[in-house]
């Protein structure tokens, strides 16, 4: 995947949307590319994660563009894209410590309850959901 510094093209699409996108430290995947405007770090976790967006959203730009409509407004749909990225964010610590997998798993679990997403589960029902991984 490639990285680049701005904003996604569909950004104000996304903010009207989720206001809680606006701020720092966030990273959007938009087809085969990460645009991380605050230029975070990308920990290897979360690289697992975007590339599971990019794989469903393709390299095809019209296919890409119906990808994001559809995840802006359903939020089943967004919630199933969310669900595949989070689950492959917490298989990449399998090889972890029991510890280190609770860790993760709470911080996901957060992630995927929050605002961020649209608060599409509690916190308690993201934690169950994707308990079963660890």
């Amino acid at each position: 995947m490639k990285e680049c510094y701005k904003f996604p093209p569909n950004y104000k699409q996304i903010v009207k949307v989720f206001p809680a996108a606006r701020g720092q430290n966030i990273i959007f995947t938009f087809g085969d590319t990460i645009y991380n405007p605050s230029r975070v770090r990308v920990p290897p976790a979360l690289l697992a994660h975007e590339e599971v967006h990019s794989k469903r959203q393709g390299k095809n730009l019209d296919i890409v563009e119906q990808w994001w409509q559809q995840y802006l407004v359903d939020k089943q749909f967004r919630f199933d894209e969310e669900l595949l990225a989070h689950e492959a964010e917490l298989r990449w610590f399998m090889d972890s410590s029991l510890r280190e997998k609770r860790v993760a798993l709470n911080y996901i679990a957060r992630r995927l309850s929050s605002p961020m997403y649209g608060s599409m589960v509690s916190l308690k029902k993201a934690k169950s959901i994707l308990e079963p991984i660890i």
